[in-house]
């Protein structure tokens, strides 16, 4: 699922005491704006542990060259 998932999805129209349908398009936006971000965030640590990694097998491999 992603933010596009979210936006685009649509419900049946409740024949009694259903939910205003205003009001479930503007959570559905928010939720999509929120899970967009959290999607960026998860991409960027992703991107960061990718590189302290990398790291690691630089020093590791070093390290078990010099002995």
């Amino acid at each position: 699922m992603n933010a596009k998932d979210i936006l685009s999805r649509r419900f049946e129209k409740a024949t009694f005491n259903g939910y205003k349908t205003d009001d479930v398009d503007e959570f559905l936006r928010e939720l999509s704006s929120e899970f967009a971000q959290l999607q960026k965030d998860k991409n960027e640590l992703e991107r960061k542990l990718e590189v302290l990694a990398d790291k690691i097998r630089a020093v590791s491999y070093t390290h078990l060259r010099a002995h």
